[in-house]
Parts: structure tokens; sequence; C-alpha cells
């Protein structure tokens, strides 16, 4: 069934409930705070249908089964969906009255894909753009995986998908919760999600709008947004992360509880798509912890990569068919993002792809228990060992991380010696290789890895897989500690980004290009007219030059790096050519700029037309604000 309509939601002065999301690649968790109790209450989902959990889970699948209605008008189209674990079984057995012929498909790993573009609708095309090159012969509308994370979202206001299904749905329970939870979204002060260092506002123009269309929250300056490994590190220094608890139970986040942290601090965070790092001296007092003390780095190398440098180091050689991944093989241990999306689309065309894929995942789990494991695919048997995964694969990306944390350290003045307490968090993040590596690189530090019950122990030394299997190895189910983390911001609010929150890109992109006279100015002028609109330059006038520099923003328009996941269709009707060819403005030297204002005109109209379906105007900066 379509989504439930947003709820009208009450002003109100001094709300106290918070909201914190933790939007990873493979799976969602969410946890409430009350500001007054400081309190945590982690959000279980439970299924309802033909089955029933025994106990609620804590983070679900972000995985999406979709049937799309065609398109006869500029609006979204109708889109069913059933979301989460259930939509596995809508795949392969969908329920009447959908029709995968009709346009059904099942979404997963959807999460970068939110950084190509805002979806909109084309009056060139009659549909909705951009077009994502899923694999080598499918093609998915970027506003149905947009709607996908919608409709896990609109979960937490119990709006469960396809009621009439013989498959289950998810229904929202909170532990510890004495409201009524549709009671307690009506109070909420705000929104917090995190997001991957470095990634674009577009991403988060796209999130925020997934929260708005769900009905979380009512006015988009009440969301928002910190780096995962910020949040990550929050988790650690407020002691009431205690309540995260230590638990021997399947499937479970096994060790969490840090508390007590003083001094350099390093947090490793890794999940699916990216390695992120973080460097802070925690103050004395940790209120006067800001967002300028956290240095970052990252690199797009994770869980993904590993799988993939399997596949091409360990298997690929093995292979009879020596034609399926010719002149695709990336560097292994490195981001090498190229090759890598033109092999992950390439895996993803053909059953064999995917078994190897799935077989990886099995391997990498497996081998951290076993010294050796037999697997076959499609009648072809090997055998891989522990020592060929820990050569071939994981020391290239040790190798790497430790060229990052030293970049990291030399930025931040800190030494190896010097550092107290370190951090791994996300499942990539706990492989022991990562442990050993960090215990002889900071031979001072208290150490704590967060790990995670391996699925995969017990079962035989030998795999059989024939027929692909996405989405069987969920290996990380417990509520996320990044989840904590954000839900623990607003008891710290001077870490949030407040500049980047206020001023998007995207919103003094507009202002320039509609407030900017038809003559030169210089940087000042410039920076004064922006002024007298209410802005305060001194915390982005950084954005501003880049802007003027003609460095839009991110994922406006596709580069040359994002057109291998776009359909040709897309990439024509972008009409990038005309909207690059020439310059916003023209540098004349000694900073002064001269608007070129056909070009001017020609973006502002295309940007407006992007919004314009959309909940966000850029008309304003974003005021809200996490101090009570």
């Amino acid at each position: 069934m379509p989504l439930s309509p947003a709820p009208t939601l009450p002003e109100a002065g001094n709300r106290v409930w918070y909201l914190g999301i933790d939007f990873g690649t493979t799976g969602l968790s969410a946890v409430l705070l009350n500001r007054l109790t400081r309190k945590f209450h982690p959000v279980g989902w439970s299924e309802t249908g033909y089955r029933q959990l025994v106990k609620p889970t804590v983070r679900i699948p972000t995985a999406a089964y979709l049937a799309v209605a065609p398109l006869t008008q500029d609006r979204l189209p109708d889109v069913t969906a059933i979301v989460g674990t259930p939509a596995f079984a809508a795949a392969v057995a969908p329920p009447a009255p959908l029709d995968p012929e009709a346009g059904g498909i099942l979404l997963q790993n959807f999460k970068p894909y939110l950084t190509l573009g805002i979806p909109h609708y084309s009056p060139q095309t009659l549909g909705w753009e951009p077009i994502v090159q899923w694999s080598d012969t499918a093609q998915v509308s970027l506003s149905w995986m947009q709607q996908a994370l919608q409709s896990l979202l609109a979960l937490l206001r119990n709006a469960p998908g396809a009621s009439n299904s013989p498959h289950p749905a998810l229904n929202c329970t909170v532990a510890g919760l004495d409201l009524p939870l549709p009671e307690v979204l009506q109070q909420l002060g705000g929104v917090i999600v995190g997001y991957p260092t470095g990634w674009s506002d577009t991403y988060l123009f796209n999130v925020r709008e997934a929260i708005l269309q769900a009905g979380l929250i009512a006015q988009p300056e009440q969301i928002f947004f910190v780096e995962d490994v910020i949040a990550a590190a929050l988790s650690g220094i407020y002691k009431s992360t205690e309540t995260l608890g230590v638990s021997a139970k399947p499937n479970t986040l096994v060790q969490t509880a840090s508390s007590g942290w003083k001094g350099a601090t390093l947090v490793v965070s890794a999940g699916v798509m990216a390695t992120e790092l973080a460097a802070v001296n925690l103050p004395d007092n940790l209120h006067q912890l800001t967002y300028a003390d956290f240095s970052l780095h990252h690199f797009a190398y994770a869980g993904n990569a590993i799988d993939q440098d399997i596949v091409c180091q360990l298997l690929y050689p093995q292979v009879q068919d020596g034609a399926l991944l010719d002149s695709l093989i990336p560097v292994s241990g490195e981001p090498d993002e190229p090759a890598r999306s033109q092999l992950q689309q390439h895996l993803a065309s053909s059953a064999l792809g995917q078994n190897l894929l799935e077989a990886a995942r099995y391997l990498k789990l497996a081998l951290q228990e076993q010294d050796r494991c037999t697997i076959e695919v499609e009648g072809e048997k090997w055998t891989v060992t522990r020592r060929q995964l820990e050569s071939q694969v994981f020391l290239p990306y040790i190798q790497r991380l430790n060229r990052e944390l030293n970049a990291l350290l030399a930025q931040t003045g800190l030494s190896a010696q010097t550092v107290n307490q370190a951090l791994c968090t996300g499942a990539t993040a706990s492989l022991p290789a990562i442990a050993r590596w960090l215990r002889e690189k900071l031979p001072n530090a208290t150490i704590t890895q967060d790990t995670y019950v391996n699925p995969t122990v017990g079962l035989p030394r030998s795999f059989k897989l024939t027929t692909p299997q996405s989405g069987t190895w969920q290996t990380v189910t417990a509520c996320s500690r990044i989840a904590y983390g954000l839900a623990t911001l607003p008891l710290y609010p001077q870490v949030l980004d407040l500049p980047h929150q206020q001023y998007s890109s995207y919103f003094l992109l507009m202002e320039l290009m509609r407030d900017f006279p038809n003559q030169s100015l210089s940087v000042d002028s410039v920076l004064q007219l922006l002024e007298r609109r209410g802005i305060n330059t001194q915390v982005c006038q950084p954005q501003i030059l880049a802007l003027l520099e003609g460095k839009l923003p991110a994922g406006l328009l596709p580069t040359a790096s994002e057109t291998i996941w776009l359909s040709l269709d897309s990439l024509q009707q972008f009409d990038a050519q005309a909207l690059l060819s020439e310059p916003l403005f023209y540098p004349e030297g000694n900073q002064i700029y001269r608007p070129n204002i056909a070009q001017c005109n020609r973006l502002r109209q295309y940007l407006s037309r992007v919004i314009a379906g959309t909940q966000q105007k850029l008309e304003e900066p974003f005021v809200a604000s996490l101090t009570p």
C-alpha cells in the first residue's frame, strides 16, 4: 500500500525528545533520547503477518521491494513498498496485486546512489530523473531509492507496508518508553542523522527530504547531520553509553561500553562503503568540546571493496571462464573507484558474478574462525586459506589504513605514543587484523573494538552456492554505536557543525545567482551583498569563494567519475555540456568577479526545476539550534 499521509505536527517549544538515526548501507538503527532524563531508548521492529519474531530486532536491513505504477503526470510515481526483512520474501514471491513484470524490484545497498543527484521530474523525458544504471542490463530511478528510504523511515510512525499481504510487515517498538511512540514523535525537538565524512550536500538534501516526506518532523532545520565517526566518538565520551551493555547473545553487539575517556583519542569507523578516522584531544570539561577539535580523514574502501578483492585476488584466478573480469580488476586495498564501479555493475549483471560476491562474503567471515574453507560455485570447487586472505586482501588494506593514520597524526600534531584510547566500530573495523595492527601502532592506548557474533561459526568448512543469495549475510543486527552517538549530540550541542547546518552549498549558490548584479564585484562587495541578506559570511566564506571559482555543489551535475552510475539517456537529458560549458563567474584578477548572466539564469532555472517538488526550498538559511 502507498505510504500513509504524514501527520500534522504541532508547533512546540522546549521539546525534549531527540531521535538519532544510523542509516547504514546494509542496516538501519535508531535511538530516542529524552534530554531531561538523559535516558536512551533503542528502537526495535517486530514482524507481523504469517510469523512473529520472538524478540524485536533493533537493526533492520536497508532493503525494499518496490512495485512502481506507471508515470502519467509530473508527480512522484505511486510506489508500493515492502521494506526491511519482509522485502526479501516479497522479492521471491510478490504478493497480489504486485507484479514484478510491471516494475517490481528489490533494492539493496542503495545508499551511495543518493549522492548522484536530486530526484526530479524532467519535462524533456516526461519522467523522473536521474536514472541509475543498476547493472549492465537494469536501470532504476533514483526517486525509487529515495522512496525506499522514506518507506523505511515511515516504520517509525508505525506505518507498515502491504498490510493485506501474506508476507510479514514491520511494526515499531521502543524499549523502556512509557508514552505511546506517536505521542513522543509529536514532541521531537530534532532528528540527528549520521553520514560518511566528505559526502556531499546532495546526499544530505535527499536524506532530509526522505525524513520530511516520512512525516517524522515538520521543519527541515530540525534535521541535523553529524559525521558517523564523530557520532562514534560521542558514544564513547558520555558515561551513559554503558547502557549499550555487553552481551554474548547471538547477533548482538559484544563489546561496546567505554567511559572516562580523556586526552588523545582515535576513532576508526569502517562499515560497507568507507573507512573513516577521527583524532581528537578531549578537554577535561567535555562541554568545551567543539566540532573544530576533531580532525577527520576518510577513504572509499571498506567491506564491499574487500569482497571485490576476495573475488579478484582469491576466486577469479580459479574461475574457468577467464573472460568474466578482464580489464576490471582494481588495485587491492585501494579505493580505485572507477574500476570498482564498473566491476560492481558487471558482477551484479550475472548469476556467476552475484554468486562470487556471496562466496566472498562467506569467506571473509568463515576464515576469521577457520584456517581454510572450501567453496563450490556452479560446479567449481576451490579451497582458500586464512593466510591467503590476510596476505592478499587484508594486508593491502591495513597498509593503506596505516598511511592514512600517519597523515592524520601529522595533521593534528599527535604521536602514536600519546594516544590514550582508540575505538574501532563497524563490521569491517571488527576484523582481528585491525586490532593486531592497532596494538602495535598505539602501544600506550586502551583499545576498544566492537565485535559481532559471527553467524558462520559452527557451519561446515565448505560452502555450496548455485543461485544468487543476496542479503544472506546480515552480520550486524545490534543497535549501532553510531545511533547512540547521534542521540547523544543534544547533550553536547557545541559539537554540531553549525555553519554547515545553516548554509548548504545549494542555498549559497541560489543566493549568489539571485542577488549578484550585472556588474563586476570584488569579493568584499559580494560578502557585503550577502550580509545584507542576513547571511553570516564569516562562517561560510570558504564555500562562497569556492562557488565564485566555479566549484558547483557535488551531485548537482554528474562528474566524469559519476557517469558510470547513470544511464546514457539520463546523461543526455541533463544537458550537462551546456550547464558546464561556461563558468558562472568570470575572474578578473585581484579577487574581482563578473557574472555570466546567461549561465546564471540557465543554472538557476535548472535548479529551481530540480527542487520544485521537494519540501525543502532554498530561500532561507536553516536557523534551528540544538541548544536548549
